[in-house]
C-alpha cells in the first residue's frame, strides 16, 4: 500500500528526504520559501524522485486551504507553539480536513505553561505582537473538541514533558474515521 504525507513546517527538510519509499506523494509544506528551497536542494542530493515531492510555501494563513486533501500521514513538530492559540486551533482543524478516511495527524502541540493566559484583545493592542518567536499553548481541552468536530478521534496521546522551564508538551495521534 503507498501512501501520501504532508510534513507541515518541514524546514530544510531532514526529516521528508528519510521518508520509506512506500510514501508515494510527499507534500513540504513551510513558511520559508528559502527552507522549501533548501529542501528541494537536498533531495536532488540523495538523488530522490523529484516526482515525488510538492512543495506549498504559506506566506499567509489562507494558504493553508490550497494544501492537497487526501493525505494518508500529516506531521507537524515543533512548530504550531509559535503561533496563537485561536492560529493553532484553527490551523490542526484544516489539517484535520486534509485527512482521508482512516489517515493519521501526528502533532507536537504545546499545552501547558506556567502563568499562561492568552486575551485576544490585549495581544492585538500590544504594538509587539507577532514581531518576535512566539511561544504559546492550546489547551488540553481543545483537542477532543476539535478532533470530535473534525471526524477524528485522539488514538494516542504523550506528554513529552517540558519544553524550556515551564512549557509541557503532548505528541497526539489524531484519526478520521
Amino acid at each position: 500500500m503507498l501512501f501520501r504525507s504532508l510534513e507541515y513546517g518541514c524546514g530544510v527538510g531532514r526529516l521528508v528526504v528519510n521518508l520509506p519509499s512506500t510514501i508515494q506523494k510527499v507534500n513540504c509544506v513551510d513558511f520559508s520559501a528559502a527552507h522549501l528551497h533548501e529542501t528541494g536542494e537536498n533531495v536532488k542530493r540523495r538523488r530522490l524522485s523529484g516526482e515525488r515531492y510538492s512543495f506549498y510555501e504559506i506566506a499567509s494563513f489562507h494558504g493553508l486551504y490550497d494544501l492537497p486533501c487526501g493525505q494518508d500521514i500529516i506531521h507537524s513538530f515543533i512548530v504550531l507553539q509559535h503561533n496563537t492559540p485561536p492560529v493553532i486551533e484553527k490551523t490542526i482543524r484544516i489539517l484535520l480536513g486534509l485527512l482521508s478516511p482512516g489517515g493519521i495527524a501526528i502533532l507536537h502541540l504545546p499545552i501547558a505553561k506556567a502563568r499562561y493566559e492568552f486575551n485576544v484583545d490585549e495581544y492585538l493592542s500590544d504594538e509587539n505582537c507577532g514581531r518576535s518567536m512566539e511561544m504559546h499553548i492550546l489547551p488540553r481541552a481543545n483537542l477532543y473538541r476539535l478532533a470530535e468536530g473534525c471526524g477524528c478521534q485522539i488514538v494516542y496521546s504523550f506528554c513529552e514533558g517540558g519544553c524550556g522551564v515551564d512549557i509541557y508538551s503532548e505528541i497526539v495521534v489524531f484519526q478520521r474515521l
